[in-house]
């Protein structure tokens, strides 16, 4: 009694261009179908060569991720907002950015998509979180901090409880 919408994505490789064997063929049309999904859904491409040097970095920037707050490879900048009233600062903006150790400054553009759909968001989002309230106790009384939430991160059944305990343990009003 419930109309459903369904969609496809379609990813296409041809024989011999992208290559000469089935695990090759499929290897590109699944290349072209990640591009596919990347673009929006519902559509196809057909592979292209800069296809795999972009899915070969995307997959080399997840990989690299893995660890990466650990090994304190993040900062986070705060960023004043001024009141062109009065010229005050209003409050301040949290903004990440990923310090990598050989390709140095990966910014956020490059790093966040990747984060958010291997589901790495929630971890940084945690950690990018908790920074920013231990920054806030370093300001004047009463200054507010801005924070991005990913919505990967709002959809956790828990999202609550843990910036709850966040906030609890840095001390820091929501």
């Amino acid at each position: 009694g419930k109309a459903v919408r369904s969609g496809a994505s379609a990813g296409v490789a041809f024989y011999p261009r992208d290559g000469e064997t089935p695990d090759r063929l499929v290897s590109r049309a699944d290349t072209a179908l990640y591009q596919a999904k990347h673009e929006g859904r519902n559509t196809y491409r057909t592979f292209e060569q800069q296809m795999e040097v972009l899915f070969e970095r995307r997959r080399t920037i997840d990989a690299d991720l893995d660890g990466a707050t650990e090994r304190g490879e993040f900062e986070l900048h705060v960023q004043p907002r001024v009141s062109v009233a009065d010229g005050r600062i209003s409050s301040y903006e949290a903004l990440i950015r990923w310090h990598h150790p050989e390709r140095g400054l990966v910014p956020p553009s490059e790093f966040i998509p990747i984060a958010e759909q291997s589901g790495k968001i929630i971890e940084i989002g945690e950690w990018v979180t908790r920074t920013a309230c231990q920054l806030l106790k370093q300001k004047p009384d009463g200054a507010k901090v801005s924070i991005n939430v990913s919505p990967v991160q709002l959809r956790q059944k828990d999202f609550v409880e843990r910036m709850t305990g966040i906030f609890e343990e840095t001390g820091v009003s929501p």
